[in-house]
């Protein structure tokens, strides 16, 4: 034993017995699937030789349930016995939105050569899912017994139902300017205002 701050220290325990590789979760959990399906189409339009709107918009959305994780519920017991914890997510999605307008362009003020842009940006991003707390049966280490019932409500203490939402939303636009003056000398000045809310 140690003393620390008058505490005893004292390492109980050992490593158990087992091969390396040893898993002891259920054969159906921690897997998931996940669908994910993403657009991002384009729209240039020329206004002038120098002048062009550019439109973009992006949809993305995915959708990624996990039917069990289970993980350890701290060390074995002397016996073997191992104590498990398992989260269910049956529904899981989220999707974004996203909006980008700009109109880059050159022009000259006398010697003074400029490239100007002016834009306006929009996204809009939105997550739900649940998680629900459930107890899978305790497994011996020794002597694993796989895919026994996985235990809820009052057998299973702890346990419980959840669900939530996240999101944001966001627009800003800008306004930038790249000066060229005589003497190869270069002057950059811009400016951006943003709003959010989540």
């Amino acid at each position: 034993a140690t003393p620390l701050n008058g505490t005893n220290i004292v390492a109980i325990g050992r490593a158990a017995n087992v091969p390396l590789s040893s898993n002891f979760v259920d054969s159906h959990s921690n897997w998931g699937r996940t669908h994910q399906f993403d657009i991002q189409p384009t729209l240039t339009i020329r206004l002038a030789e120098n002048w062009q709107l550019r439109l973009m918009y992006k949809y993305f959305y995915v959708t990624s349930p996990q039917p069990l994780d289970e993980i350890y519920a701290g060390d074995a017991y002397a016996n073997g016995d191992l104590g498990r914890f398992g989260f269910l997510t049956d529904y899981f999605h989220h999707k974004t939105d996203q909006v980008v307008a700009d109109l880059p362009g050159k022009f000259s003020l006398g010697k003074i050569k400029n490239t100007f842009l002016v834009g306006f940006d929009f996204s809009k991003d939105f997550g739900a899912y649940d998680y629900n707390t459930v107890c899978p049966a305790t497994i011996n280490i020794h002597a694993p017994d796989y895919n026994q019932p996985i235990l809820t409500g009052a057998d299973c203490p702890g346990s419980g139902l959840g669900y939530n939402t996240l999101g944001y939303l966001a627009y800003g636009g800008y306004m930038q300017d790249l000066a060229e003056l005589p003497w190869r000398l270069f002057v950059l000045g811009g400016v951006r205002v943003n709003w959010a809310r989540s």
